[in-house]
């Protein structure tokens, strides 16, 4: 069981950690993460964990309840990035790519809501957003590990 929550470890960087241990296919580790965040007295943050929880447990009710109350964080890039992850492992890209644009609006050097953003609007068959997404991903993280895949769709997308 990580031991990431310590005192100066705030909020934010507890869900970078969950994330971080999401990206390297550690989920049970992601889980106990999201779990300590639900606990966080920001509503926000509550929410958002709630919304990555019912992801992880493939939970389609907890999923909608969780997006419910997300409703209530607009705002929240961190809230509406979930949603965005979420909607889009359910296959709805247009509502993912909205939830990505309203993480932008939120948090405009957010890179990977501009990635996830691209991946959507990919999806959706919309070019224009595509390019304009991923071109700003690869400004704002030059060195991020995604950065082959995102040279390799721009070139097939700028070849439509």
């Amino acid at each position: 069981m990580p031991t990431v929550r310590r005192a100066g470890v705030g909020a934010e960087a507890l869900w970078l950690a969950a994330h971080s241990h999401l990206r390297l296919g550690q989920r049970e580790e992601a889980a106990v993460l999201f779990r300590r965040l639900a606990a966080d007295a920001d509503p926000a943050w509550h929410v958002a964990s709630q919304v990555a929880l019912a992801g992880l447990d493939n939970n389609a009710e907890a999923a909608a309840q969780a997006r419910q109350a997300a409703g209530e964080s607009p705002g929240n890039p961190f809230v509406q990035y979930e949603i965005g992850l979420a909607s889009a492992r359910g296959g709805d890209f247009s509502v993912a790519a909205q939830a990505f644009e309203r993480t932008i609006a939120a948090d405009p050097t957010f890179a990977y809501a501009y990635y996830y953003a691209g991946l959507a609007y990919d999806r959706l068959q919309r070019a224009d957003l595509t390019v304009s997404r991923f071109e700003t991903f690869a400004r704002l993280a030059p060195q991020a590990p995604e950065r082959p895949e995102v040279e390799s769709i721009l070139r097939t997308v700028r070849g439509r």
